[in-house]
């Protein structure tokens, strides 16, 4: 499929042309950066049933980046990239993948190169938080993101403790 230059050319070209036309940047930024998460992991899982450590490392890098801009899209990407980490051998292969030690291996060590990648690609976020002296309000606020839900359907959220 990418082996084309001119299809993926087009197909960049009109997925430009459908976020400006459509969304709209500030939309897309919000809300479209997991869908490009999505085709980038189509895109690497398609190729190879078992993606070496590198690409896990450098897929980790681009989630620490992204949860570091947009906090729940990162997760959400985090996610996304765990469950097809775990899935993409089974439903490539068989279900008979889960008795050979290959899998659970590949499995750890694209987990743990992912996670480094993670913390690498955030790093400099948290060298931020750290240095401002904020990192105790940013986890008192990830901590609380759970409760935002409750107060939403609070009709008046001053009277609601």
């Amino acid at each position: 499929m990418w082996r084309s230059r001119i299809y993926a050319y087009t197909s960049f070209f009109f997925l430009i042309f459908f976020i400006v036309k459509f969304p709209g940047i500030e939309g897309f930024m919000r809300y479209g950066v997991i869908a490009l998460f999505g085709m980038f992991y189509s895109y690497i899982f398609s190729k190879k049933t078992y993606i070496s450590i590198s690409t896990s490392l450098l897929s980790g890098t681009l989630i620490g980046v992204a949860f570091s801009l947009v906090h729940d899209q990162g997760l959400y990407a985090f996610f996304l990239f765990c469950l097809i980490l775990l899935v993409n051998p089974i439903i490539r292969n068989d279900v008979t993948q889960l008795k050979k030690g290959r899998y659970y291996r590949y499995l750890f060590f694209g987990l743990i190169s992912s996670a480094g990648g993670v913390f690498f690609g955030f790093s400099p976020f948290l060298a931020y938080l750290i240095r401002n002296n904020i990192l105790d309000s940013f986890l008192k606020y990830f901590v609380q993101l759970g409760d935002f839900p409750i107060y939403m359907k609070t009709p008046f959220i001053p009277f609601s403790a």
